[in-house]
């Protein structure tokens, strides 16, 4: 199966692999848990087949029980102090138990302790520079801890440590 952010109808959307058939729909719009605010949401899977969310609109990233949709935990806020979001986008996993955020309009990467939401470090500020950004959208990181930030007005990808 898999899992995909309905944009146009602000809602996540199951679909079986094998032949594309819809098997459920997750949440609605608005700013309640198990809702999104709108505008784009970014996807994975947790170790134990949870659904993971970064809810751009309510500057959050949101945990789900994949079998139902079922609201399991809210990691972050609005704001821009540690462990806080303005539009998070991308997310992955590290591997070690971090969870890092594209901060889109913070202009910055967060890393954060997965299994209680504690910030563990921030990586990078607003500007053109190395290691620098400019509305990161994506991340992705390779199996030797390395990561990979696209940068939305930046154009440009940069790989960091």
């Amino acid at each position: 199966n898999f899992a995909v952010f309905d944009y146009g109808n602000v809602r996540v959307q199951v679909f079986r692999l094998s032949d594309g058939a819809h098997l459920r729909s997750m949440g609605s719009q608005g700013s309640g848990n198990g809702q999104f605010g709108g505008d784009w949401g970014f996807l994975l899977f947790d170790a134990e087949g949870n659904l993971v969310v970064s809810d751009y609109g309510n500057h959050r990233i949101q945990v789900l029980r994949y079998s139902d949709g079922a609201h399991l935990r809210t990691i972050g806020s609005s704001g821009a102090g540690n462990g806080q979001f303005s539009n998070p986008a991308g997310i992955a996993f590290d591997g070690a138990g971090h969870i890092l955020v594209a901060d889109f309009s913070n202009h910055r990467v967060q890393m954060l302790r997965y299994s209680d939401g504690a910030h563990v470090r921030t990586i990078g500020s607003s500007g053109s520079g190395n290691g620098q950004f400019q509305h990161p959208s994506g991340i992705v990181v390779d199996g030797q801890g390395r990561f990979a930030v696209c940068e939305m007005s930046g154009h440009r990808v940069q790989v960091l440590e």
